[in-house]
């Protein structure tokens, strides 16, 4: 009984603890409520330079579409990125000690949040300098505004390099 009464403000305090929000790496002004309100429009139609999802690209394709912004489409013209999260699937080689085989694996690279319609130069160059053939790019919670300063999310792209 004893022994319980020690733990038990420990218990409290861990429960507590636990119940607090996580840090996300995005400012409390960053999100708002239209931000996370409104569902995906189905009638808009997102791109990477001229790519949309599902694409597959040539590695010399892809470099190129890196300096290329983010574009949303939908029935009235383009929105505005105002954020989208983005991640790359890099693909490696390493050798086997017990076999000696060479086998492969994947490395999962992401950002929070890039708050432009477009990656930053530090992406850019690192994710030149690796890319190749069996990688793939994925762009999500892509938010855009339209003329009217409404905010929605628009669909995510996923594209593949061959």
């Amino acid at each position: 009984m004893i022994r319980f009464a020690l733990f038990f403000p420990f218990l409290i305090a861990s429960m507590s603890w636990s119940a607090r929000p996580m840090q996300s790496g995005i400012n409390e002004g960053d999100v708002t409520s239209a931000d996370t309100a409104k569902p995906y429009d189905p009638g808009l139609q997102s791109y990477w330079a001229s790519h949309s999802s599902g694409s597959t690209l040539t590695p010399e394709a892809a470099r190129t579409m890196l300096d290329s912004p983010l574009i949303v489409l939908g029935k009235t013209g383009a929105y505005t990125i105002t954020r989208f999260q983005f991640s790359y699937k890099e693909r490696t080689q390493f050798k086997d000690d017990s076999t000696g085989e060479i086998k492969e694996t994947y490395h999962l690279y992401s950002r929070d949040y890039f708050n432009t319609a477009s990656i930053d130069s530090l992406w850019k160059s690192n994710i030149d300098s690796s890319l190749q053939s069996g990688e793939t790019i994925y762009v999500n919670h892509i938010i855009v505004k339209d003329a009217q300063g409404k905010k929605t999310m628009a669909p995510n792209l996923e594209l593949t390099i061959q």
